[in-house]
Protein backbone atom coordinates (compact mmCIF):
# COMPACT_ATOMS: atom_id res chain seq x y z
CA UNK A 1 0.00 0.00 0.00
CA UNK A 2 1.29 3.43 -0.71
CA UNK A 3 2.29 6.07 1.59
CA UNK A 4 0.11 8.87 2.25
CA UNK A 5 0.76 12.23 3.10
CA UNK A 6 -2.23 14.32 5.51
CA UNK A 7 -1.24 17.86 5.66
CA UNK A 8 2.98 16.95 5.30
CA UNK A 9 2.43 13.94 8.20
CA UNK A 10 3.47 10.17 6.97
CA UNK A 11 -0.20 7.97 7.28
CA UNK A 12 0.98 4.73 5.89
CA UNK A 13 -2.52 2.34 4.61
CA UNK A 14 -2.31 -1.20 5.29
CA UNK A 15 -3.84 -4.27 6.00
CA UNK A 16 -5.36 -4.76 8.89
CA UNK A 17 -4.32 -7.44 11.55
CA UNK A 18 -6.41 -9.28 14.04
CA UNK A 19 -4.08 -7.17 16.76
CA UNK A 20 -5.58 -4.24 15.60
CA UNK A 21 -9.22 -4.08 16.20
CA UNK A 22 -9.13 -3.16 19.36
CA UNK A 23 -7.60 0.34 18.09
CA UNK A 24 -9.97 0.27 15.12
CA UNK A 25 -13.02 0.05 17.33
CA UNK A 26 -11.48 3.41 19.51
CA UNK A 27 -10.98 5.09 16.15
CA UNK A 28 -14.71 3.92 15.17
CA UNK A 29 -16.15 4.70 18.46
CA UNK A 30 -14.26 8.14 18.69
CA UNK A 31 -15.53 9.21 15.13
CA UNK A 32 -19.38 7.86 15.87
CA UNK A 33 -20.18 9.15 19.29
CA UNK A 34 -20.99 12.08 18.53
CA UNK A 35 -23.73 10.41 16.87
CA UNK A 36 -25.30 9.41 20.30
CA UNK A 37 -26.56 12.78 20.94
CA UNK A 38 -28.42 13.83 17.67
CA UNK A 39 -30.00 10.15 17.47
CA UNK A 40 -32.61 8.33 19.33
CA UNK A 41 -31.11 5.94 21.76
CA UNK A 42 -33.52 3.17 19.43
CA UNK A 43 -31.31 3.49 16.37
CA UNK A 44 -27.94 4.77 17.66
CA UNK A 45 -27.51 1.84 19.63
CA UNK A 46 -28.04 -1.03 17.12
CA UNK A 47 -26.17 1.44 14.38
CA UNK A 48 -22.85 1.61 16.67
CA UNK A 49 -23.20 -1.63 17.17
CA UNK A 50 -23.10 -2.89 13.85
CA UNK A 51 -20.07 -0.21 13.09
CA UNK A 52 -17.86 -1.87 15.40
CA UNK A 53 -19.12 -5.82 14.45
CA UNK A 54 -15.70 -5.91 12.42
CA UNK A 55 -16.21 -9.55 12.40
CA UNK A 56 -19.32 -9.01 10.08
CA UNK A 57 -17.71 -7.45 7.79
CA UNK A 58 -14.19 -9.21 7.61
CA UNK A 59 -14.97 -12.67 8.94
CA UNK A 60 -14.19 -14.08 12.17
CA UNK A 61 -15.71 -15.93 15.18
CA UNK A 62 -19.58 -15.02 15.07
CA UNK A 63 -19.31 -12.94 12.06
CA UNK A 64 -21.97 -13.13 8.72
CA UNK A 65 -20.16 -15.53 6.89
CA UNK A 66 -20.31 -18.27 10.32
CA UNK A 67 -24.48 -17.50 10.97
CA UNK A 68 -26.65 -19.83 9.99
CA UNK A 69 -29.86 -18.17 7.84
CA UNK A 70 -27.47 -15.24 6.78
CA UNK A 71 -27.41 -14.01 3.25
CA UNK A 72 -24.08 -15.31 1.75
CA UNK A 73 -21.39 -12.02 2.70
CA UNK A 74 -18.44 -11.63 1.01
CA UNK A 75 -15.44 -10.92 3.45
CA UNK A 76 -14.63 -7.16 3.12
CA UNK A 77 -10.77 -6.21 3.05
CA UNK A 78 -10.10 -3.81 6.65
CA UNK A 79 -7.70 -1.12 6.33
CA UNK A 80 -5.78 0.75 8.38
CA UNK A 81 -4.61 4.35 8.56
CA UNK A 82 -1.08 4.29 10.47
CA UNK A 83 0.11 7.63 11.69
CA UNK A 84 3.72 7.13 13.90
CA UNK A 85 2.77 3.27 14.77
CA UNK A 86 -0.71 4.33 15.87
CA UNK A 87 -3.94 3.21 14.21
CA UNK A 88 -5.21 6.88 13.77
CA UNK A 89 -8.36 5.54 10.62
CA UNK A 90 -10.14 2.47 9.39
CA UNK A 91 -12.47 1.54 6.46
CA UNK A 92 -13.59 -1.87 5.30
CA UNK A 93 -12.95 -2.44 1.47
CA UNK A 94 -15.40 -4.21 -1.02
CA UNK A 95 -13.84 -5.22 -4.42
CA UNK A 96 -17.38 -5.81 -5.03
CA UNK A 97 -20.19 -4.11 -3.12
CA UNK A 98 -23.06 -6.73 -3.94
CA UNK A 99 -21.14 -9.12 -1.78
CA UNK A 100 -21.82 -6.85 1.15
CA UNK A 101 -25.29 -7.81 1.41
CA UNK A 102 -26.87 -4.37 0.97
CA UNK A 103 -28.01 -4.33 -2.00
CA UNK A 104 -25.11 -2.96 -4.41
CA UNK A 105 -25.40 -3.86 -7.63
CA UNK A 106 -22.56 -6.23 -8.55
CA UNK A 107 -19.24 -4.80 -9.73
CA UNK A 108 -19.24 -1.48 -7.46
CA UNK A 109 -16.67 -1.24 -5.15
CA UNK A 110 -18.15 -0.07 -1.71
CA UNK A 111 -16.70 0.90 1.62
CA UNK A 112 -17.84 0.69 5.28
CA UNK A 113 -17.52 2.76 7.32
CA UNK A 114 -14.59 5.25 7.02
CA UNK A 115 -13.40 6.71 10.45
CA UNK A 116 -10.39 9.16 11.56
CA UNK A 117 -9.40 10.52 14.46
CA UNK A 118 -7.39 13.01 12.20
CA UNK A 119 -8.50 15.04 9.30
CA UNK A 120 -9.19 12.39 5.97
CA UNK A 121 -7.55 14.81 2.98
CA UNK A 122 -4.59 12.92 2.55
CA UNK A 123 -3.17 12.68 -0.76
CA UNK A 124 -0.97 10.19 -2.03
CA UNK A 125 2.85 10.94 -2.56
CA UNK A 126 5.90 9.45 -3.78
CA UNK A 127 7.34 6.37 -2.30
CA UNK A 128 6.08 2.85 -1.53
Amino acid sequence: MPQLSLSGVAVRVREAHRSDRRAVRGVLLAAYREYAAVLPPAVFGPYLADILDLDARVGGPGGLMERSGSPPVVPGRLLVAEHAGRVVGAVTFYEDAAGEGLGWPAGWAGLRPWASTRPCAATASAGP
